[in-house]
């Protein structure tokens, strides 16, 4: 399977580079190789490289020779004219135009030299146009100082031309501002283009049987580029075809073509989209990955790396779109250098703010995606996502087996999970690392670091074995690279599962995630999911303290004793007496009491107390794990699962705001950060399918939408909110359980696109509070949060998207 790498990531080395003035030269010598170029701050040639059989050299290093060049004016041209062969070129400080060279054979030239001839040209403006337009050809192209189009010429049967030359024609170009675009569609031809003083796009070309042209000629159409700031980017996708890019005055994408059958087209015109870039700095790569296949990138707005891309059989992407990852780029400065390194890969470079080198490549993904369990769309289902890491690509049968084990054969396998398996999709992520097994961690009692390893993994992942540090915890990357793979290939899931490949036990759950090594079982698994999917507190106590708080949100806790307003009073046999007991139903017990399905009134519970709060029942899977949930945790759960049992996988009319399930073609996934109560929308994702967000429960932590006044969808937050550890019965560790609620953290918001499609940002709000009301029934709380009852959600935060900064598809949605 092809695709996009999840994150731009920077290329391995301690050089710097300046990403202000530098840009990088990419060429691939042979398939499967690459080679970059650029000018280093000792004004010295410095490459780095890579191929398929050892990856990427260990950093960058400088090319032979004591010749030095201008960093901050100059850029190199990279060519390989034969496999196994690079020439370089760069116009030095004596204005001539110099070269370097490479072969498998001979290695690098001893040193830079000056090619023959008496012309010069100018190193603070002017670059070089370097192409082969056959093996055993290099052609270089410059505007020279009296506007003319230059070029010199070598062969290995004669070597270099003794002298550049002006080609033939009397039409003048810009050489202070203009750089030529050099191309061959097939063995033997040379095509140029650059933006002519009447802002027209202009050619000429040579082949083997005619020679040059007589003289440079402006392209068909009335369509005009700016000549000061535009570069035209030019591409063969195939033998007798041609395709120019530029960035209009519109902002626009904008495309010209020929082909040996038809000629040119007859006008320039812009590409299909809404998306617009910057014409006065901004500059497009364009690449053919493969024959009748083209690919363009540009660094946005929003500093992401965008594309769009063309083939023969779908023709034009509708819109152009930014690449996975959350890396940033300087739009005003920099310029992305576009390579196939072989046919259907492709791979990006530029230098960030870090001045560091960066690349992301399209090519065999290094991750997959397997449904295990497949009930529909995404969001028709609750989707949980099953993603490993340090588990290398020899390593991938044995993270299936896990799996297996854990989850297809362990959790889904048993009581509530497997009989409403209708109800999820169960998505399993194969991702290579480079290491096997994960970093580690040791701490002393103070808190310290004692000892650790590295490793090199996909999402960079530590194992500590620590309760007060959670046991596992998150590398400088793992949060993001985790969103970059799933937003990528699960578009929308309710539950993470980062499993490690480590055989420790006890792990972290929260924030939406739940991360463990190899040594959890599943039933340790399934009382977490109860924690995560219903909102369930615990029912054990390990401190024997009295609960002095207000009444908790979760359904399976209270510390109300009167019957007939107890939040489980529907399961409570009428025989049954309030209080029950304790730790267990005094002896002796009614005939035929299930110390798991009885329900009373058991005072115990929230993992660390002992008296002031109470539980339905003796034993449940929220006090030991092994047991099935009790009939008030099971109806919790149900509460959250039963609407995607139901849920359509078509598409209808959109269902009225007071419903669960909404019959829509797509909605929003909205990732959105609260950060010491500050509200900021971080990431959104449109999603096909239909709307599902079953409602919160009474005291839940929730959010709400309203679009002009209007709740247009409300759902909760729960355990997104919540950090906490767990480990297997047993297991070594500290009686009081690891649990807070971070003041940063990050929760999904979903919400119907209809509902605010070409909506003015200033009439969307997120609010988030506490779900008020008195009904332990969660599904009837919707209607009480409609904007014409504020009550219903003591406001914590709130956030105006007409007062904060939005991402692009984001905007795009709402007609911005």
């Amino acid at each position: 399977m092809q695709d996009w790498n999840w994150d731009p990531f920077p290329l391995p080395g301690q050089a710097v580079f300046d990403w202000q003035h530098q840009r990088i030269a990419a060429v691939s010598r042979a398939p499967g190789n690459l080679d970059l170029f650029v000018i280093g701050y000792d004004k010295k040639l410095w490459s780095t490289y890579w191929n398929d059989r050892t990856g990427w050299a260990p950093g960058w290093f400088p090319l032979p020779g004591k010749a030095v060049f201008d960093w901050e004016h100059q850029q190199i041209a990279a060519v390989s004219r034969t496999p196994g062969n690079l020439d370089l070129f760069v116009i030095g400080y004596d204005k001539k135009l110099w070269t370097t060279y490479w072969s498998d054979q001979t290695g690098w030239a001893p040193e830079p030299f000056p090619l023959p001839g008496q012309p010069v040209f100018d190193w603070e403006h002017q670059q070089i146009a370097a192409v082969s337009r056959a093996p055993g050809n290099l052609d270089l192209f410059v505007i020279g100082y009296d506007q003319k189009l230059w070029s010199t010429y070598w062969s290995d049967q004669t070597g270099w031309a003794p002298s550049p030359f002006p080609l033939p024609g009397q039409p003048v170009f810009d050489w202070q501002h203009q750089h030529i675009a050099a191309v061959s569609r097939a063995p033997g031809n040379l095509d140029l283009f650059v933006i002519g003083y009447d802002k027209k796009l202009w050619s000429t070309y040579w082949s083997d049987h005619t020679g040059w042209a007589p003289s440079p000629f402006p392209l068909p159409g009335d369509p005009v580029f700016d000549f000061e700031h535009q570069q035209i980017a030019a591409v063969s996708r195939a033998p007798g075809n041609l395709d120019l890019f530029v960035i209009g005055y519109d902002k626009k994408l904008w495309s010209t073509y020929w082909s040996d059958s038809t000629g040119w087209a007859p006008s320039p015109f812009p590409l299909p989209g809404q998306a617009v870039f910057d014409w006065e700095h901004q500059q497009i790569a364009a690449v053919s990955r493969a024959q009748a296949n083209l690919d363009l990138f540009v660094v946005g707005y929003d500093k992401k790396l965008w594309s769009t891309y063309w083939s023969g059989a779908t023709g034009w992407a509708p819109e152009p779109f930014p690449l996975p990852g959350q890396a940033v780029f300087d739009w005003e400065h920099q310029q992305i250098a576009a390579v196939s390194r072989a046919e259907l890969n492709l791979d990006l470079f530029l230098i960030g703010y870090d001045q560091h080198v960066w690349t992301t490549y399209w090519g065999e993904s290094n991750a997959s995606i397997t449904k295990l369990i497949d009930n529909g769309p995404f969001g028709a289902k609750y989707t949980i996502a099953v993603v490993g890491d340090g588990f290398t690509a020899a390593d991938q049968i044995a993270y299936n087996t896990a799996v297996d084990t854990l989850v297809t054969n362990g959790l889904f396998a048993n009581d509530y999970f497997s009989a409403n398996r209708g109800s999820f999709n169960l998505v399993r992520v194969n991702v290579n690392s480079v290491d096997s097994g994960v970093s580690t961690k040791t701490y002393d009692a103070a808190g310290n670091v004692t000892a650790s390893t590295t490793r090199n993994t996909a999402f960079g992942a530590v194992f500590n074995g620590d309760w007060a540090h959670c046991w596992v915890e998150d590398g400088p990357n793992t949060a993001s690279a985790l969103t970059n793979v799933l937003d990528h290939l699960v578009p929308d899931r309710r539950i993470v599962m980062l499993l490690l490949n480590n055989p420790g036990f006890g792990g972290c759950g929260g924030g939406g995630r739940l991360t463990l090594p190899l040594g959890v079982t599943w039933s340790t698994v399934a009382h977490e999911f109860g924690h995560a999917l219903g909102g369930l507190a615990d029912e054990y106590h390990n401190l024997n303290n009295t609960y002095t708080s207000g009444e908790p949100g979760a359904a399976n806790v209270t510390i109300n004793t009167n019957r007939a307003t107890l939040k489980w009073r529907w399961a409570v046999g009428a025989t049954t007496p309030i209080p029950t007991g304790g730790d267990d139903y005094t002896a002796p017990k009614p005939a035929g009491w299930d110390d798991n399905q009885g329900v009373g009134l058991f005072e115990g519970g929230a993992g660390n107390f002992s008296t002031g709060i109470h539980r339905p029942v003796v034993n449940c899977r929220m006090r030991s794990n092994t047991p099935a949930y009790c009939p008030v945790c099971n109806r919790a759960m149900h509460a959250v699962t039963d609407p995607f049992a139901t849920a359509p996988t078509g598409s209808s009319e959109p269902a009225e705001q007071e419903l669960v399930v909404a019959n829509a073609d797509s909605y929003l996934r909205l990732r959105v950060r609260s950060r010491s109560g500050r509200l900021s929308v971080i990431g959104a994702e449109q999603v096909a399918g239909p709307f599902v967000e079953p409602a919160p429960e009474e005291g839940a932590l929730a959010h709400e939408v309203i679009v002009a006044g209007r709740s247009v969808a409300v759902g909760d937050i729960g355990d997104q909110a919540v950090s906490r550890s767990f480990s297997e019965p047993g297991s070594p560790g500290p009686d009081e359980h690891h649990i807070y609620q971070p003041d940063d953290f990050e929760f999904v918001v979903r919400v119907p696109t209809d509902e605010v499609r070409a909506v003015a940002p200033a009439d969307i709000t997120i609010r988030v509070g506490r779900v008020a009301g008195t009904d332990g029934d969660r599904l009837s709380l919707l209607p009480r949060l409609e904007a014409s009852a504020p009550e219903a959600v003591a406001s914590e935060e709130s956030l105006n998207l007409g007062s904060t900064q939005l991402p692009p598809t984001l905007r795009a949605i709402l007609g911005e």
